[in-house]
């Protein structure tokens, strides 16, 4: 998952996620946030706010595939900010120790949702799939 730091004195990431936004939203147990130019520090970051309802519109467009992230946007898009799928905003409270953050630097997120057999994970796969191709 990428996202990028918006306010210096708020330490704040807005984070783009999109598949797993229910197991953040029910199950989760810690968050680990990397900068992108300090990869092998890692910090454990809060969840500070989460968006309601899923946007189709990418906050920028550096998350695109065109711009260098895996987000797919609608071609036609003159933007190129579109999303072909809903996404969540989540915004992280990083911790007040980091000195090297920049505005506007991507960072790299893992979240924690605790341990799952196998045969669940597959099953919560199989149930994604069977409601994204009926629209649900």
């Amino acid at each position: 998952m990428i996202g990028y730091v918006l306010e210096r004195d708020a330490l704040l990431a807005r984070v783009v996620a999109q598949d797993d936004i229910d197991l953040v939203r029910t199950r989760l147990k810690s968050a680990e946030l990397r900068l992108s130019n300090w990869i092998a520090q890692s910090y454990a970051v809060g969840l500070a706010r989460l968006s309601a309802g899923g946007i189709d519109e990418l906050p920028s467009a550096a998350l695109s595939l065109s711009g260098g992230g895996t987000l797919v946007t609608v071609p036609n898009d003159p933007n190129g900010l579109k999303t072909i799928e809903r996404i969540f905003i989540l915004d992280l409270a990083l911790p007040a120790n980091i000195s090297t953050v920049t505005f506007g630097e991507r960072v790299f997120v893992r979240f924690n949702h605790g341990n799952e057999p196998l045969a669940w994970q597959g099953l919560r796969r199989l149930r994604q799939l069977f409601l994204s191709r009926f629209g649900v």
